[in-house]
């Protein structure tokens, strides 16, 4: 499983060895994992973000994402249909990398969580995933 994920994800086998290592992965059809972060290698958590994405992703193009509650095109038209109450982080960085035709889903979650979601059918620019709606923006380069 190891090879497949590394070949399929292109991404370094110390990653791989940490989603192995904490998610119990029956198959790799549609990959959704997180991952523990250990803060105590950082500075802080906002230098966290870059020191990761510098350790795990260095060989991918790495864009910002923004994320906004997805809306149903019926709620859009009849706004005063019953809301539902579903919160979305949006101070948390969100990333999309992609490397050829591979394409993630890189989320901070709370509590130096790392979620990483492979990305197959979706538009690049726009995407909608659990209900949140993310838009592509600037390219990041890491130093």
């Amino acid at each position: 499983m190891k090879e497949t994920l590394i070949k399929r994800l292109g991404v370094n086998s110390e990653l791989i060895n940490l989603i192995l290592e904490n998610n119990t992965l029956k198959d790799t059809k549609d990959l959704k994992v997180t991952i523990p972060l250990n803060m105590k290698k950082y500075k802080n958590k906002i230098s966290s973000y870059s020191e990761v994405m510098k350790e795990y992703f260095s060989d991918f193009d790495i864009f910002v994402l923004t994320k906004t509650k997805a809306q149903s095109r019926l709620n859009y038209f009849l706004p005063f249909k019953k809301k539902d109450n579903q919160k979305i982080n949006t101070i948390s960085p969100s990333f999309l990398v992609k490397k050829q035709n591979i394409k993630l889903l890189i989320n901070y979650k709370e509590e130096n969580i790392l979620e990483i979601t492979e990305l197959k059918k979706v538009k690049e620019q726009e995407f909608i995933i659990d209900n949140v709606k993310y838009k592509k923006k600037n390219q990041i380069k890491l130093k």
